[in-house]
């Protein structure tokens, strides 16, 4: 009998454990939620997903409030007829990120520009017979950031899409990570690690940027004596 009630007790202990460590599983590294990690003390999206309404992390391209998603590491919308429409392919001077679907030029512009003459020159590109090519946003500017926590989106800096733009917003994670002698971006890009203009001002009317040797996010005046390279961008949907 009591041989009996201790296998009983055994087998119950090793159902606890099991389901504690199917627990642990779903919640992924660090006992965070899927395609998210830990940062700072708080779950923060991978590169490529973003938070929902839900608190979920689904692929950036979706919709805030999709009720229905599949499980894809790379977004793809739906086509008409309920088909998945496949990510275009990169052009001969553009490269397409699969993660936001957008298009970037590349090479870069192989000359700096200041601030003004970096948007005007994006407006009036005409590349791979594209004509809608623009300045990126510093969020857009970001999504481009690879191997660095710190800035990438998702990351502790906190001049972000939600509309914290202004000079106080940057916190000391935008400085970035430390230089490696490789280009924090995709290896699919080719180009100097230096600075790159966005199109996004801050409160006083000058810009934000990214320099890619070390992911550092920074503004600078308006001074159009400060001259930086131009990485275009264009939506492909």
């Amino acid at each position: 009998m009591e041989l009996q009630v201790v296998r009983m007790r055994e087998g119950v202990l090793f159902c606890v454990v099991a389901v504690l460590a199917l627990l642990t599983s779903a919640c992924g590294e660090g006992g965070c939620p899927p395609d998210s990690h830990e940062f700072n003390g708080r779950c923060v999206c991978n590169v490529g997903f973003k938070e929902d309404s839900h608190g979920d992390c689904v692929p950036a391209g979706y919709a805030d409030g999709d009720e229905e998603r599949e499980e894809t590491e790379a977004f793809e919308p739906e086509a008409e007829g309920g088909e998945l429409e496949e990510t275009p392919a990169s052009t001969e001077h553009g490269w397409v990120d699969g993660n936001t679907r957008l298009m970037w030029m590349d090479p870069p512009t192989d000359y700096q520009l200041d601030q003004h003459t970096a948007l005007t020159y994006c407006d009036e590109l005409i590349l791979d017979d594209f004509d809608d090519w623009r300045l990126p946003g510093i969020w857009e500017l970001r999504s481009l950031i690879r191997g660095c926590a710190n800035t990438a989106i998702g990351g502790g800096c906190n001049v972000d899409g939600a509309g914290c733009y202004s000079d106080s917003c940057r916190s000391p994670d935008c400085d970035g990570c430390d230089r490696t002698g490789e280009c924090y971006w995709p290896s699919h890009l080719s180009g100097e690690c230096t600075y790159f203009w966005s199109s996004t001002t801050t409160d006083y009317r000058g810009r934000w940027s990214v320099q890619f040797i070390n992911a550092r996010v920074r503004s600078h005046d308006d001074d159009t004596r400060i001259i930086y390279n131009v990485r275009c961008v264009r939506d492909i949907d």
